[in-house]
């Protein structure tokens, strides 16, 4: 999916009606411009509203769509996959287009590690200094591992 092929709607209505039909206004499809939606409605019961996304070839199509028929080809959608035309009588629509707002020239997210990724030579040397036979070896870094930092912190109080 391209950057920036995302458009975040809101559709504002008088009442949730879709929590009268027993609907929790949450929706997931693959047919149609919206791909999911949600209820978005303030917890008192004020502002009814979904939201939706519109995501890659759909939202490129509706890049260039003019205003109106955005809205038209969203709330159609709601009322095609609700089943109920109350879909069809919004009250406001407001819609974010994000590809103004990306920045190609830095990621949004490092992720690097708490702390430095360090390995003491104890650590490091532990299996070849203490295999003198095959099989002991490794039982012997296994006790090694166990007891060298115990020691070690015991040493440093």
């Amino acid at each position: 999916m391209p950057m920036g092929s995302i458009i975040k709607t809101m559709m504002f209505y008088k009442t949730a009606f879709w929590k009268e039909k027993g609907l929790c206004g949450e929706m997931t499809t693959d047919r149609g411009p919206v791909v999911c939606c949600m209820d978005d409605t303030k917890p008192d019961g004020s502002h009814p509203c979904i939201m939706g996304f519109v995501l890659a070839n759909h939202a490129r199509e509706m890049e260039n769509m003019a205003p109106e028929q955005r809205k038209d080809a969203i709330i159609h959608h709601y009322a095609t996959v609700f089943n109920d035309n109350r879909f069809l009588q919004v009250l406001c629509l407001l819609n974010k287009i994000n590809e103004s707002d990306i920045d190609q020239e830095e990621p949004l997210l490092a992720e690097f590690p708490e702390h430095p990724v360090e390995v003491t030579i104890i650590e490091h040397m532990m299996p070849s200094v203490s295999s003198f036979l095959w099989c002991t070896g490794a039982v012997l870094s296994g006790l090694l591992a166990w007891y060298i930092p115990k020691y070690i912190v015991l040493k440093l109080k």
